[in-house]
């Protein structure tokens, strides 16, 4: 739980013409507040270092939006224009999409299930083994795809508003993440990693329970 700030989560105030947002802790989560200035979807790292084969979770709600608000789980980020989503949205539908060269491509499209919880917190799991994906909402498998595009990248937060002037507030909780192999195909086992302090030209993550610095 976000009880408070000592792992220096990014908080404050953003605004980069695409989206005007504020990031705080409260109540024990980890809030982002924003409002489009375009159709935008806004990510936060929650590692430091690229994985491969991994198994990544995080609580999520949406607290109030506008039509068409989504938020999840980003993850094999290679950089801003190559990476996949796995989103939900309020209307008890999920997707996965796959981001190559700035194209959207849909991988399993807005599907509905039940195992979705509107206006109520739920929790979002990614296993991922090679090219083999499979998700999970409320410990219910959901399901899964295959595709080789992205092999290794960064893993992280999302949220999507769909149109400019759309607004929502989201909230995250108890973010963890288990992987098995390193970026070179090492093998590591089992690891815990969090993003203590972002800045630029520097991170520093908690790595099995130590602390590492990253330039």
């Amino acid at each position: 739980a976000f009880n408070n700030n000592n792992n220096f989560w990014y908080v404050g105030d953003w605004n980069d013409g695409l989206v005007k947002s504020t990031r705080s802790i409260e109540g024990g989560k980890y809030r982002w507040t924003l409002r489009a200035l375009k159709r935008v979807t806004l990510i936060g790292l929650a590692v430091a270092a690229e994985v491969v084969e991994f198994k990544l979770g995080v609580n999520v709600i949406i607290v109030g939006s506008s039509a068409n608000a989504s938020l999840g789980l980003m993850f094999r980020q290679i950089d801003d224009a190559n990476r996949y989503y796995f989103l939900i949205s309020d209307e008890g539908e999920f997707a996965v999409f796959l981001i190559d060269q700035n194209q959207w491509i849909s991988l399993i499209d807005w599907t509905p299930t039940s195992a979705i919880n509107p206006g109520e917190e739920n929790r979002l799991k990614i296993e991922a083994v090679g090219d083999q994906f499979a998700f999970y909402i409320n410990n219910t498998w959901v399901g899964g795809t295959k595709d080789n595009t992205h092999s290794h990248g960064y893993v992280g937060l999302v949220t999507s508003l769909d149109a400019a002037g759309d607004e929502g507030t989201f909230e995250f909780d108890d973010i963890d993440l288990y992987q098995a192999m390193c970026d070179n195909g090492t093998p590591m086992g089992k690891a815990f990693v969090n993003l203590l302090k972002s800045s630029p030209g520097e991170m520093t993550i908690l790595f099995n329970g130590m602390q590492v610095t990253v330039r």
